[in-house]
Order: structure tokens, then C-alpha cells, then sequence
């Protein structure tokens, strides 16, 4: 895969690439500062496209998914359409000021048909009005200038937020539909975490491959959905590691199953561990 790809870096910044394919990303993204900057770029014609109307349905839906539904994000977004707001609001004080010059130029090339005194005049009231249209301008630009600082804040905060992941390690608590106690595993989200690691040991399974996790919600809020599960060997058992996005954890009960791949002519999978989690976003 060409990373450099802009399709690929939009594919990644809309949430729509795999795991497997974004984590080079989010490595290069930690040690090139400057492809870090074109990523910044490449986010702010997105997010602009976005205000314009110019994002396909596909990337229309995703874009509302990933940014909207984001606090950081979503702040980011603000923070461009206020900039749009405030370069609208700057032109009719440009063309005002070219305006101005346009017609005291005229006035100096056409036949004087007046007094000459009358120079003298509208002289003042000339240099009235070019200083009203320079201090609008100049209040104008600093707003703009205010409007990029918090853009860049945000920005920063964003690729912050977007590269913190929390690990949580589940012990073997069982299946539950009544109110939480003592051994209940339960997993604190803060606001900035972008991914959610879920960790768990078990038995050496003999194989690092083949696995998959369902992840279903007690509530029954959301229906179950199969993500990849990373199994690693340790000294004496396994780790698996399934990683989620925390927008896709809100909070509620959650009942996360280990599969292992089913044998040939079958389609029976074993469960090979259960947890039962609670999450809670702070």
C-alpha cells in the first residue's frame, strides 16, 4: 500500500481503512513531523469540501460518523466554518477600500468642471473614509488571525486524541444482567482516548491464528458485531488483545466472546473465552 496515497490518507482520516493498515500510519504520523503536516493539510481541504458540499454520499456519511460525532472533532469543524464566516464577512471590506481608491482615481483624471476649492473640501472626508475602511480591514484580519490560532489549537488537540489508546485488562468475570458489583471488570474511557484495547489471558491455544471476537451489547442496543482478535504467546498462556474505536463503546454492558476458527466442513466455531465488561466514558 502507497501511504503517500491521497485517497488512502482520506480513506484513513474518514475511519474507513482497516487496523492492519492504519497502524503504519499512525507510526510514521509519530516520527515525520512533516508528513504529519500534510496529513493537517490534507484534513483542512476535507473538512472544508465537508462545509462546501463537495464529499461524495460515501465520504458525506463517514465524514458525519467520524467528526460529528467527536467533541474534538466536531469543535475542529466549528472552528473552520467560523473561519469561513470571518474571510465572507473581510471581502465587503476589501472591496469596499478597492472601491474607494477606484473612484479617487477617477476623480483626479476627469475634467474639473468644480472650483478648485472644493479639493480642499472633500479632502477630509476622503481621509475619513479610507480610514474607516483600513480600521474595518484591520479588525477584520485580526479576527482571522484568532480564528486560525484556535484552528491550530484544535488541530493539535485533535492529533493528540487521535493517537492516544487506553489498554484495559478483563479478568474472567462472567456473563451478568444484574447491577455491576465488586468483580465486575470495568472500563473507564477518558474523553481524549481515541482506541480501546481490551486484554484478557487464556490457555495456550496452540495457534496464534484463527481467531476472531464477537462483541454484543447486554442492552441489546447494538447488535453483535465479529472483530479481528490478536492472540500472543506468553511464558505459559496467551494474551489476546482486541483493539475497538472508543466511539464504537458507549456506555453500557458488554459481553465479548473469543472464537476460534471452525474445522473444515463445519461452520461450528468454539468459544474459547468469555468476558463481561461495563463501560463508562469520563
Amino acid at each position: 500500500m502507497n501511504r503517500d496515497d491521497e485517497s488512502v490518507l482520506t480513506r484513513y482520516l474518514l475511519g474507513d481503512l482497516p487496523l492492519a493498515d492504519q497502524a503504519p500510519i499512525d507510526e510514521r504520523l509519530a516520527r515525520d513531523a512533516s508528513y504529519f503536516e500534510s496529513l493537517c493539510a490534507l484534513e483542512d481541504e476535507l473538512i472544508l469540501k465537508w462545509h462546501r458540499g463537495e464529499l461524495s454520499d460515501d465520504e458525506s456519511r463517514l465524514f458525519t460518523l467520524t467528526y460529528l460525532s467527536s467533541p474534538g472533532r466536531h469543535a475542529r469543524v466549528w472552528s473552520t466554518h467560523e473561519l469561513i464566516d470571518a474571510i465572507e464577512r473581510a471581502k465587503p471590506a476589501q472591496q469596499a477600500r478597492v472601491s474607494i481608491w477606484s473612484r479617487v482615481g477617477r476623480w483626479f483624471t476627469a475634467p474639473r468642471l468644480a472650483p478648485q476649492f472644493a479639493l480642499a473640501v472633500l479632502a477630509p472626508v476622503l481621509v475619513a473614509v479610507m480610514g474607516l475602511a483600513v480600521y474595518r480591514l484591520n479588525t477584520v484580519m485580526s479576527q482571522l488571525k484568532r480564528a486560525e490560532r484556535d484552528n491550530v489549537e484544535l488541530r493539535q488537540q485533535n492529533a493528540a486524541a487521535q493517537r492516544l489508546a487506553i489498554a484495559f485488562t478483563l479478568s474472567p468475570v462472567g456473563e451478568r444482567s444484574q447491577e455491576a458489583t465488586d468483580g465486575t471488570n470495568v472500563v473507564r474511557i477518558p474523553r481524549l482516548a481515541a482506541e480501546v484495547w481490551l486484554q484478557f489471558q487464556i490457555a495456550d491455544p496452540g495457534t496464534t491464528a484463527g481467531f476472531d471476537a464477537v462483541l454484543e451489547s447486554l442492552e441489546r442496543t447494538r447488535a453483535a458485531t465479529s472483530r479481528p482478535a490478536r492472540v500472543g504467546r506468553t511464558d505459559a498462556a496467551a494474551l489476546v488483545t482486541v483493539t475497538l474505536a472508543a466511539a464504537d463503546l458507549p456506555d453500557g454492558d458488554y459481553v465479548l466472546r473469543l472464537r476460534r476458527a471452525p474445522v473444515p466442513s463445519s461452520d461450528i466455531r468454539d468459544i474459547v473465552a468469555t468476558r463481561a465488561f461495563r463501560v463508562i466514558h469520563e
